[in-house]
């Protein structure tokens, strides 16, 4: 559901992933434009996030590519196991 650029950011600021300059940003510097954000449930908090740096590195070790967040994908279980243990390390 598409929501004006403030408003979405008000909703989830609590999530902490965007600043309202990224908000901004997408929403091309005009606080009427719409955007959408996607909601997720049942879903866990890593005790250890992980760091963009070391995710492109396990993507990379992997598949030679590169790790680009504008879309869901597949991930195999051992690569998803990986992660998973990454997140989930006591800090």
């Amino acid at each position: 559901m598409p929501f004006r650029s403030y408003c979405l950011f008000s909703q989830f600021r609590r999530m902490g992933v965007y600043q309202w300059e990224d908000v901004f940003k997408v929403a091309k510097r005009n606080l009427g434009r719409e955007i959408m954000a996607f909601r997720f449930c049942n879903t866990e908090v890593f005790s250890s996030p992980i760091e963009i740096d070391d995710l492109q590195r396990i993507w990379g070790e992997e598949t030679g590519g590169q790790f680009h967040i504008q879309s869901p994908i597949t991930i195999p279980k051992q690569r998803f196991f990986r992660l998973y243990r990454m997140g989930m390390r006591t800090p």
